[in-house]
């Protein structure tokens, strides 16, 4: 009685591991839309101390990045370009260290995208959060903006070129 009881646990394990082990091959090589990972839900953060890390990547490695939702807080300003077109900015200030005549110079510089936005627009140095789909226009990334907050709480207006450099 022992055996029988023995054998039919190890048989009903067995049963029990085979059909998980089939169940979980069960889709493998078909094309069901469940099972594919939609990269374009994942939200970029662009945070405080890793500002600039994630601005140059994003520059230097574009393609790693367009067609993704980013989401980025900083000062808003627009300008106009040479058409006379009015451009959107969010962006953050940093010191751009370069050699002129073998000194180093150092000047601060606007970091941020350039956005596309058909709503309400900020006021001059509001500080505003821009949540859209990074793109490719005329050779320049853009954020097509679905969202534009004026905050309350403004963060860090200059950053550090790198997360290294804070610590």
């Amino acid at each position: 009685m022992n055996k029988i009881i023995k054998t039919l646990i190890i048989v009903i394990c067995m049963t029990i591991l085979l059909t998980g082990c089939n169940k979980n091959n069960e889709n493998v090589g078909t094309s069901d839309k469940n099972n594919v990972e939609d990269t374009s839900l994942e939200v970029i953060k662009v945070m405080e101390k890793v500002y600039m890390d994630y601005i140059y990547d994003i520059y230097l490695d574009e393609n790693k990045y367009l067609g993704k939702t980013i989401e980025i807080e900083g000062m808003f300003t627009k300008y106009y370009n040479d058409k006379n077109n009015e451009n959107f900015y969010v962006y953050r200030l940093t010191d751009n260290a370069h050699e002129h005549d073998d000194e180093m110079h150092t000047e601060e510089v606007m970091s941020g995208f350039e956005f596309k936005w058909n709503g309400e627009v900020p006021k001059e140095n509001d500080w505003i959060k821009v949540v859209g789909i990074l793109k490719k226009e005329n050779e320049s990334i853009i954020i097509e903006a679905n969202s534009v907050e004026i905050m309350k709480q403004r963060g860090l207006e200059k950053v550090s070129q790198s997360y290294n450099d804070m610590y």
